[in-house]
Parts: C-alpha cells; structure tokens; sequence
C-alpha cells in the first residue's frame, strides 16, 4: 500500500492551565474551597482575609509595638478541647476500679487491645492466648475468665465474637439487673439463640407455634430485641462527621422566592496591597511576578465561581418556587439541560456547580443537586420522580403496621392521587428510600 500525504480541517477545544484551574475551582464545594484559600494565605503572601471591618485596618497605627497578653495556659476552660473517651480508655477505667490481680489486669488489657471496632473479639480466645506469649503458668481458663470479666462490663454486649452472643450477653445483663421481665429476657433469648434468621424475616407466624407463647409475650420479646444494639461499641466511634455549610440563601420576598449568597460561608480572599504594588513597580524577580498572577488567577476564579453558583441557584429557584411554597409533592421535573440552556451555559457547567453547595430555606438545607430529578408520566401529567418517592414514603408512614401496603397497592393509591407510576418504579424507589417490603414491615397483631 502506497503512503500518502492528505490535510484534514477539525475543531477542538484545548484546556489551558487557566481554564482547567477555574473549572477545578467550580466544582469544589464550600469545605474544599475553604480549605483550599487557607492553603493558598498560608503558601502565597501577597494573599490575604480580607478584614470585615476596613476601618478597623484604617487606624492602625504602624508605630505601634505589637503586645501579646496571654499564654496557651491563660486559656479559659471551656476554651479547652478535650478528646473524647475511646472505648479502650472506657474499658481499661472500669478495669482501674476494680480490686483485681497484676495477672487479671493484664489479660484483660489484652483483651481490651484485641477489640475490634465493634466491640468485638474477631479471633477466637484460643490465638489470641498463643499470640500474646504470657508466663507459662498462666491456662486458658484464666483467659476464659478474664473474658467473661470483660464481657460484664460497659458498654453491654462488650467482648463478644458476634452479634447473636453480643445480643444474648445484653439480654443476660439486663435480666441480672432486674430491667426487663425475667420471662421476656428467657423468651428474647431464645428467640436470638434459635430464631433469629426467622426475626430478621418477620416471620412472627411461623415463631410463634416453635415457642408455644402468646402473642403478647412474643410482642414484649421482638420489643426487647429491637432495643438492643448489635453494635456495643458505636457510641465510642471515632468516624468523623462531616458538616455542610450553605452557600445560598432562598428567601421570600414581596416579589416571591429569591436566592442570596450567605456571605459568611467562606472566608473573603483579596491581595495585599502593598506587596502587590511592590511586585508591579519595582520587583523585576520572576517568581513573585508568577506568585502574583497565581493570586490574581485565585481571586478571579473565586468571583465566577460566585456568580456562577448565583446565576444557577436563582435558575433553579424560579423553576422550582412551588417546592419552596408547598414542599416536596409539589416538585417539577427538572434535568441540567433546561437550566444549561436558560443561562447558556454548558451542562458541565451546571453539573458541578450543584454538585456539594448547599442552600438554606424555610424547609431545611438541601444539596442543589436534589431539586433535579426525572420525569414521571406523560408531558400533560409529568410528576416529578421526588414528588413520587415523597409520596410513597407518606403512604407507609400512615399505613396499618400489622397490614403493610404492598408494592401494588402503593401503585394503585398513587394512582388515585394522580400519581402515575408502574409497580417497578414503586419497587425501585421504596428501596431507594431504604424502606423494607410489605413482608418485613409487618408488626405482631
């Protein structure tokens, strides 16, 4: 085959550092950004916060001596932070108020090392007395009592191998103290020893002639294992929690809903004036000349990442004034396209300006992203998919706990409620919501 040489004409669009920088910058949400002008203050000095009160910058006086008053051991108490108990702190307390032997404490120190983040002992008591290498007098009872000391202490259910025997452990304990009917406590843990796939099934039918009791008797007991916890340790949990800040304000006026920026929810970034000036006029060193436009960069991508946000959210609101009005029955469908195409702005665009920024109503604070959502329906009747799942939900909540309503019956009631939706879409958004079958939701009659 002969080679050739041929010209082809095509369109492209190519990123430039810029660019992708303030694409990068829209998309962050209000913590990451926060972070992000923190790190930028702390790396670049010709940024800085801008100060709230400019008069206050105003009278400063340069000739003023800077004086610091106070030491970090002047802070006030309730200035402190104080980490919160782990669960081995917990445990090894209790351990501290007991009248026990060098040996004990020892084995229950391993012990209480070798818990999981249930709770738990995820080995069985057999390796961990190989692997902890005690003295040779030291016999596998001593640990099989150090464990039942354990197992005695709070949080209940503590020191356990699994769920069913953290379960039973608690319904001992609460039987020893006297906080439950002795019977209820028998007949609970039974349940949990032979019965417990049955429970999680909700088969209280099929429960009820293996364990001759009344249906009274077995309400008490299924009521006395739900007020358990499978997970003794969760209180002691060290996961974070992560906060949202709003960014936008929805309020009405006498011109109806509108949306506002919450100018506090990110720190206001600008140049310091006079290490700017000093770059622009005298400074012939290339690196500040670099640090100076990255600031200036910074900044402008701030301001359209603000307006940005701005444009879209009062986009949304305008589409959407009925949810704010009336609440989630009233939402309408609404796709990125239809805001992309009234503010002419790509679908990208609008895509991560809603994903992470948050607003702040009458009605709670929502993700942006929340007041999209699909198309129910013909284009005569369309129903927002929200609308739906809000209305499912309303549905179980008031539904007869001992004849829950099934995935058919759901579609028939929205039916008659102007909802139009196939059994499928009920089944689908029940499990989107996390709410369990007919068959699981039923109560004890």
């Amino acid at each position: 085959m002969a080679q050739t040489l041929s010209l082809q004409q095509s369109q492209r669009m190519a990123l430039t550092p810029e660019l992708r920088h303030a694409i990068s910058i829209l998309q962050l949400s209000t913590a990451e950004l926060t972070q992000l002008i923190n790190e930028a203050i702390d790396q670049n000095p010709l940024l800085e916060v801008s100060d709230t009160s400019e008069e206050a910058a105003d009278s400063f006086d340069s000739d003023q001596q800077l004086r610091w008053e106070g030491t970090a051991s002047d802070q006030e108490p309730w200035e402190r932070k104080e980490h919160p108990e782990s669960l081995a702190e917990h445990l090894l307390r209790q351990v501290g108020c007991l009248s026990l032997s060098d040996k004990e404490k020892s084995l229950l120190a391993w012990l209480i090392g070798s818990l999981d983040d249930n709770g738990f002992l995820s080995a069985p008591i057999e390796r961990l007395a190989e692997e902890a290498k005690m003295p040779a007098e030291i016999r596998l009872s001593d640990w099989k009592a150090a464990l039942k000391l354990l197992q005695s202490f709070e949080p209940s259910g503590i020191g356990a191998r699994d769920y069913k025997e953290s379960l039973l452990i608690q319904l001992n304990h609460r039987r020893l103290s006297m906080q439950s009917d002795p019977v209820i406590c028998a007949l609970a843990s039974q349940i949990v020893q032979e019965h417990l796939e049955l429970l999680a099934k909700r088969s209280f039918d099929k429960i009820r002639p293996l364990l001759g009791c009344a249906s009274k008797e077995l309400e008490e007991a299924v009521r006395l294992i739900a007020a358990l916890t499978p997970h003794p340790a969760s209180e002691f949990s060290t996961d974070s929690i992560n906060y949202v800040t709003p960014e936008i304000l929805v309020r009405k006026t006498g011109e109806g809903w509108c949306a506002e920026l919450i100018e506090a929810s990110l720190p206001k970034v600008r140049l310091n004036r006079i290490y700017a000036e000093a770059v622009t006029d005298s400074c012939h060193d290339q690196l500040w000349k670099d640090r100076l436009h990255e600031a200036s960069e910074l900044i402008k991508n701030i301001e359209h990442r603000r307006i940005t946000l701005l444009r879209v959210t009062q986009a949304l609101v305008r589409r959407q004034s009925d949810f704010f009005e009336s609440g989630p029955l009233c939402m309408r469908p609404l796709v990125l396209r239809q805001i992309a195409d009234e503010l002419e702005l790509h679908e990208s665009t609008v895509s991560r300006v809603v994903s992470g920024k948050y607003l702040q109503c009458a009605r709670g604070v929502f993700e942006l992203k929340y007041f999209f959502s699909s198309q129910i329906g013909d284009s005569n009747e369309a129903v927002s998919s929200i609308a739906v799942k809000n209305e499912i939900a309303r549905l179980i909540a008031s539904e007869n706990p001992s004849k829950p309503l099934s995935d058919a019956k759901i579609t028939e009631l929205l039916s008659e409620r102007g909802f139009s939706a196939a059994r499928r879409t009920v089944a689908k958004y029940r499990d989107a919501l996390g709410i369990a079958p007919a068959s699981q939701r039923k109560k004890i009659r």
